[in-house]
């Protein structure tokens, strides 16, 4: 099995699944599912910071040490999915291009109208 289709077959099995409330991370609870959502509110606002981009990093490797056994090909018990989930969620807040302004929203729109009077 190719890369991509481990990373695929990954994706599918997460679709749909949710975000457990709590998980236990380096021994204390951790509200998993209330951070992922309040932290993805925010990163479509405005750019993450370094200090939320260094805890996004470090809450993804506690659960993937805390819970290895998610990251297995056939695992599909719970709370994996849901993990899972959570984890390329907020690395993809991450990767993501930063967030584009109201201003140059305006001026693109402007641009293409008057794109489309010379036509």
């Amino acid at each position: 099995m190719t890369r991509r289709n481990r990373k695929r077959g990954l994706f599918d099995r997460t679709s749909g699944a949710s975000i457990p409330l709590t998980v236990t991370l380096a021994g204390d609870t951790f509200q998993l599912r209330d951070y992922v959502i309040t932290l993805s509110l925010e990163a479509m606002s405005r750019s993450l910071t370094g200090q939320e981009t260094d805890r996004i990093m470090e809450v993804t490797t506690l659960l993937r040490r805390e819970y290895p056994e998610c990251w297995k090909t056939g695992t599909h018990g719970d709370p994996c999915p849901g993990i899972v989930r959570a984890c390329t969620t907020l690395m993809s807040l991450i990767t993501r291009p930063g967030v584009r302004t109201r201003d140059k929203e305006i001026k693109d729109l402007k641009r293409w109208m008057e794109y489309g009077r010379k036509l």
